[in-house]
């Protein structure tokens, strides 16, 4: 379902999509998915302490 909307455009950079599409995957239960898109988020946003949070929650829950 997420790979289809990754391919058929060009993902925005945007932090606010990222975080998104990391909290759609998360629910989703695709924890790796949610983590790559949480660590996309950082890098336009690392004052995102909600998307920093929530990474750190889910690299706790896939170890």
């Amino acid at each position: 379902m997420f790979a289809d909307l990754l391919e058929t455009a060009e993902p925005p950079n945007s932090a606010a999509w990222w975080a998104t599409l990391a909290w759609l995957r998360a629910r989703a239960g695709d924890l790796d998915g949610a983590i790559d898109a949480y660590q996309r988020t950082l890098p336009l946003d690392p004052d995102d302490a909600a998307s920093r949070r929530n990474l750190q929650r889910l690299r706790e829950h896939s170890d």
